[in-house]
């Protein structure tokens, strides 16, 4: 389901989207468009999307794939248009699949790693610098970034005791 802000400033009643989901979703933007992407772990434990087209319609549902053990998270790659998903695998490793500029999506990319929950994502403010954050195996918080060349770091151990996800926020 689904409401949004009118210019106005009133709120629009519900509005029907469909499928199934065994999970919170998450929405983006694709990068360059005016296309709201939402993602969302169906019942069979997969990532399935839909988007919000510019006339207001829906999308069908498509299947992407993976087997999740979680929620995923999304964010558009820094300084391209491409729109990259992260999610917690079943096995409890850290995967990533992108929706690349002919829209068509990448193969699982495996970062390995063990997750103790749902990874968050964000871009470091001033720079062209995508940043991982997650709880692991030992609830401390975790990190991987990508470099603006398209290289991803070793895992960093940061440190702390969560008993929760960690959170990302843009600073302005």
């Amino acid at each position: 389901w689904s409401r949004w802000r009118n210019t106005d400033g009133s709120w629009s009643n519900e509005q029907h989207i469909g499928g199934t989901l065994n999970g919170d979703p998450i929405a983006a933007q694709l990068p360059g468009t005016d296309v709201l992407q939402l993602f969302y772990r169906g019942t069979d434990n997969s990532v399935w999307s839909r988007w919000r087209n510019t006339d207001g319609s829906w999308s069908n549902e498509q299947h992407i794939g993976g087997t999740l053990n979680g929620d995923p998270v999304a964010a558009p790659v820094p300084g391209s248009d491409v729109l990259q998903l992260f999610y917690r695998a079943s096995d409890n490793s850290l995967r990533s699949v992108w929706r690349n500029t002919d829209l068509s999506w990448s193969a699982e990319q495996n970062f390995g790693g063990v997750l103790n929950g749902d990874p968050i994502v964000a871009q470091v403010p001033g720079t062209d610098v995508l940043q991982l954050f997650y709880r692991g195996a030992d609830n401390n918080v975790w990190s991987r970034w990508r470099d603006p060349n398209g290289t991803w770091s070793n895992e960093q151990h940061i440190g702390g005791v969560l008993n929760g996800d960690p959170i990302a926020a843009d600073v302005p």
